[in-house]
C-alpha cells in the first residue's frame, strides 16, 4: 500500500491540539478494516463553546472528524462513516 508522508495513525488528538486557527486541515489515517484502507481525515473547526475545569472557564474550540476515501487508494463504499464530534 502507497503510504503519504502525512499518515498520522494514533495522532488525531495531538493534531487537533496543534491545529492553527482557520480553515479545516486533512490528513491521512489507515483504516484497520478486513482489508486495511487509507483514507482522508478531515478536522474540521465547529464552533466554539465554554469549558471548566475545576474554577478554571476557558472558551475551546470544538472540532468535526469526518473520514473520506482516499483518492491514492478508493475504498469500495460498504463502509458507513458518520461524522465524529
Amino acid at each position: 500500500m502507497a503510504m503519504p508522508a502525512d499518515v498520522s495513525n494514533g495522532m488525531a488528538i495531538t493534531l487537533l491540539k496543534n491545529l492553527p486557527p482557520g480553515p479545516s486541515q486533512t490528513v491521512h489515517m489507515v483504516a484497520f478494516t478486513p482489508k486495511p484502507r487509507l483514507i482522508e481525515l478531515e478536522l474540521a473547526p465547529a464552533g466554539q463553546q465554554q469549558a471548566q475545569v475545576g474554577e478554571l472557564r476557558r472558551a475551546v474550540e470544538r472540532y468535526v472528524l469526518k473520514p473520506r476515501r482516499s483518492p491514492i487508494t478508493g475504498w469500495d463504499g460498504k463502509a458507513s462513516w458518520p461524522n465524529a464530534h
